[in-house]
């Protein structure tokens, strides 16, 4: 079976991530997973894998991978994401969260014409140090990676993100706060279905 696209969304529950912050982060998701036009858009794609993954120290899937051929199945990933417990509350590995969804998308339920991570964080890795190599064993993979930097405690993310971890054609949008992260996460899936 072909997926016009498979999509794993990571989102950060480190420490610099507080409660109301995750709330806020894990509702945007599922608002834009809600919305019926990102639903018809991934349905359109022919089929899309979605799956979500929450990361601190140590990466967890919150949805396993489901199917989406229609707006109602991304609807119940959306009413998944918003009862999935919080992954832990302790160090942003990032390098270790993408390496963990690069081999999650090998267990994807079809083969992805296009294969994307998804990233929301809102600060650089406590593990930079092996960004480098993951980025490369993305990019052998094919698989794109786009970043959502949240703007908070004055950390240079975005252009830690588009510096050293977006792959070639990935792109990196901004939000200024954690409450601004449901419009730009819906840009920012709405450009990642369309994205060639």
């Amino acid at each position: 079976m072909i997926c016009g696209l498979a999509l794993v969304l990571l989102l950060d529950a480190s420490a610099s991530v507080p409660d109301h912050a995750w709330h806020a982060q894990v509702e945007a998701h599922a608002d834009a997973l809600a919305d019926p036009a990102i639903g018809r858009a991934m349905a359109a794609q022919g089929t899309t894998a979605v799956a979500v993954i929450g990361f601190s120290d140590t990466p967890r899937v919150m949805v396993p991978w489901r199917v989406v051929d229609a707006p109602e199945d991304a609807a119940a990933i959306a009413r998944e994401v918003m009862a999935a417990r919080r992954p832990g509350n302790a160090s942003t590995y990032t390098a270790a969260a993408l390496g963990y969804a690069l081999r999650y998308l090998d267990q994807a339920p079809c083969a992805g014409e296009r294969r994307v991570i998804d990233l929301v964080t809102d600060g650089p890795s406590d593990d930079n140090s092996r960004i480098p190599a993951v980025r490369d064993a993305l990019i052998d993979a094919d698989v794109r990676l786009n970043v959502l930097a949240v703007n908070t405690y004055g950390a240079p993310v975005a252009a830690w993100a588009r510096e050293e971890v977006v792959t070639p054609g990935g792109f990196v949008m901004e939000a200024d706060a954690w409450q601004d992260v449901a419009w730009a996460l819906r840009r920012k899936l709405a450009a990642e279905i369309s994205q060639r």
